[in-house]
């Protein structure tokens, strides 16, 4: 497999970001936002969604049109990162045998060709990926959602500070999912307001 090109992008998601974000494809069809290299741009041609909490579940596929700068216009705010532009979607769901947090690269094949799951299969893990949120708390990997973070540091940090736009919202919960701390995200939010 190691000479395989990795020519795919897997990224986890919540239950809850499943729901708002991937289920139904954005209008804008604009994912993500992301550090990846500009020699990876060119190799990655599809983009799968790794459900968090669901038992290894891979629930979409993207067919990669290209990449584009974070754009403001579409709620992505970090001009040093890329998200993806897709053609089309459709609902994958196949078994992953890697834990997935954060990102990763794989070839396509890896899972074109993985396990399918079974309809009843599959409702019983999205089941498990809800409630794996709400007792996060118990979990080492994931003891706080992202919007659990950016709430707790707004009302510490920034209590004078309001949200201007609510629709942002999701875009930051994005970027503390992608590794950024959320008073990173949320100082340069408010920064962004002032200027």
């Amino acid at each position: 497999m190691d000479n395989l090109v990795e020519d795919s992008l897997v990224f986890s998601v919540t239950y809850e970001n499943y729901i708002k974000n991937i289920k139904q494809d954005k209008q804008n069809k604009t994912l993500g936002e992301w550090s990846i290299k500009d020699d990876k741009i060119n190799t990655l041609k599809y983009a799968y969604v790794y459900l968090v909490g669901s038992n290894q579940m891979v629930v979409k596929k993207y067919y990669i049109e290209k990449f584009e700068k974070s754009d403001p216009s579409k709620g992505y705010m970090d001009p040093d990162k890329k998200c993806f532009i897709f053609s089309k979607s459709e609902d994958l769901f196949v078994d992953f045998p890697l834990v997935v947090q954060g990102r990763q690269y794989v070839n396509s094949s890896t899972l074109d060709n993985a396990q399918k799951i079974s309809p009843d299969q599959v409702n019983v893990r999205m089941m498990n990926a809800k409630e794996s949120k709400s007792e996060g708390t118990k979990s080492k990997v994931q003891p706080l959602s992202a919007r659990d973070k950016l709430v707790e540091v707004k009302n510490t940090l920034f209590k004078d500070k309001d949200f201007k736009d609510f629709s942002i919202i999701s875009s930051l919960e994005k970027q503390v999912e992608d590794g950024k701390s959320a008073e990173e995200v949320l100082t340069n939010y408010f920064d962004s307001l002032n200027k």
